[in-house]
């Protein structure tokens, strides 16, 4: 059960940073903290192309207690889907005919 309610957590903290990464970035209503908390994410991700191993102590612990709700697993996941990118290629499906 606290296996499932980690994993709920996780996804909506990285669904709600994908949408504000992503998503209606034109509406920019953040507040300066918000702002902040978000830039300093991006330049973490693109300094480590979202490899948790390229990360520094100090900007791990800051990844694990601010966007990662306390959660390391949250914030290596979030950390990772960001350096992912969007996906090239076509969708997955049935093969191609």
């Amino acid at each position: 059960m606290v296996r499932r309610v980690h994993r709920a957590a996780s996804f909506f903290a990285i669904a709600g940073l994908g949408l504000s990464l992503f998503g209606c970035s034109h509406h920019s209503e953040y507040t300066p903290a918000q702002q902040q908390t978000l830039s300093r994410f991006q330049q973490i991700a693109k300094e480590s192309g979202g490899d948790w191993n390229k990360v520094s102590a100090a900007d791990k612990q800051w990844l694990i207690n601010g966007p990662g709700q306390g959660s390391e697993m949250n914030a290596r996941m979030m950390l990772g889907n960001f350096g992912r990118g969007p996906q090239k290629g076509t969708p997955a499906g049935p093969p191609q005919q």
